[in-house]
């Protein structure tokens, strides 16, 4: 049961990092999403928006670019690299 539990957080975390990186493609789309993809535009912005909030007043934008998803990426990568030395 706990190797079930920690595969799950690890798979959501790796998860989460797809999502971020997917979010992140689509904000250098330039127009409009389509209105059928506008709930997953919303999606994507919804769910990793907080997180990346947390690492904007870090890094401020250089140049017009926003650098904070680097700094999330290099968090989550630190948080997968743990779980996986923890957890069963």
């Amino acid at each position: 049961m706990v190797e079930l539990l920690s595969d799950f957080v690890l798979f959501a975390v790796i998860a989460y990092g797809g999502v971020m990186f997917a979010r992140i493609l689509l904000s250098w789309v330039p127009v409009a999403p389509p209105p059928a993809l506008r709930p997953v535009f919303s999606f994507l912005y919804d769910v990793t928006d907080p997180f990346l909030r947390l690492f904007r007043g870090l890094l401020p934008p250089i140049g017009g670019f926003d650098l904070s998803p680097i700094l999330a990426f290099v968090v989550l990568y630190i948080l997968e690299a743990i779980l996986r030395s923890v957890l069963p």
